[in-house]
């Protein structure tokens, strides 16, 4: 029985943290190959505009670290998201990593090439 690294991590439950793909900025994680897309998300009071520290809750959603804005006292905000570098305020803005659901998994499929050969009358 012939299992590779990634079935055998799959089997005790083992999951990648995708890190190497953080900080060589990759598109697929060269760990485990899945795709994977990183976007910024900054949250701004929607009163005053201010930037606020974004933070990601238990279930991944982004949301203000703070309950009130320090300037105004709004409890009302709104989140924007950037898929480049080019973000306003690069001090409050979160990195969020979304890894992409697989499509088709060619994991399994094994190329074989069968080659005979016919004798002619």
């Amino acid at each position: 029985m012939n299992l590779h690294f990634k079935q055998i991590k799959d089997l005790l439950g083992l999951k990648c943290s995708h890190r190497r793909a953080m900080f060589e900025n990759c598109k697929f994680c060269p760990d485990c190959g899945k795709k994977i897309m990183f976007k910024w998300a900054l949250i701004r009071c929607q009163f005053c505009g201010h930037y606020r520290k974004a933070v990601l809750d238990v279930f991944g959603r982004v949301k203000p670290k703070a309950k009130y804005c320090f300037y105004c006292g709004s409890d009302k905000w709104r989140s924007q998201t950037y898929y480049k570098d080019n973000i306003p305020d690069s001090l409050k803005a979160l990195s969020v990593m979304k890894i992409e659901a697989e499509t088709l998994k060619f994991g399994d499929l094994t190329g074989r090439t069968k080659i005979w050969i016919s004798k002619l009358k």
